[in-house]
């Protein structure tokens, strides 16, 4: 009997493991370049590098006031929430700016690959998409292209879609 008890111990303990979700924390003023980025005091400035490190049902809060610049475009394939933050815990689209450096860079913002990704509560700014497809030219925008996902309460405002049709490169 008791093997058969540890069994379905570990069996609830296999199936319970994969719903824990962590919550992440970014803020322009934060210091910590190493993990765990769990709670403000140990918030990281790269909202890239956390994003890369979230799966399915982890949360990412991105602390209000401030411009962060996206050097390369942001995937998102993961059922993940990406937010803004202000103190009281609402989203905050008018300073919370993430900002795609164009022209410095020339890089969409966003790409969202799954049913479970939001991206809320933000402006998306200066974001750039440069294509030379001649498939789909106009797949998405400078600021985000939604595959599957789901955008709220966003300020999209200052980008661009550029389009070679001849398929040569500026």
């Amino acid at each position: 009997m008791r093997t058969g008890n540890t069994w379905i111990m570990l069996l609830a303990v296999a199936i319970a493991v994969p719903c824990l979700a962590t919550n992440y924390y970014v803020a322009a003023s934060g210091s910590t370049p190493t993990e765990p980025w769990t709670n403000w005091a140990w918030a990281h400035t790269n909202l890239i590098e956390v994003v890369a490190r979230c799966r399915d049902g982890d949360t990412v809060y991105v602390t209000n006031n401030s411009t962060y610049y996206l050097t390369n475009q942001v995937s998102i394939s993961y059922a993940i929430n990406l937010r803004s933050w202000k103190p009281d815990g609402s989203l905050d689209p008018d300073t919370t700016i993430l900002d795609g450096n164009y022209p410095n860079t020339t890089n969409r913002l966003f790409f969202l690959n799954n049913y479970g990704a939001w991206l809320r509560g933000f402006t998306l700014t200066n974001g750039c998409f440069w294509s030379t497809s001649t498939v789909m030219p106009w797949a998405g925008g400078g600021a985000v292209s939604i595959a599957r996902g789901n955008l709220t309460n966003c300020v999209i405002s200052g980008n661009r879609n550029h389009h070679n049709y001849d398929g040569s490169v500026n």
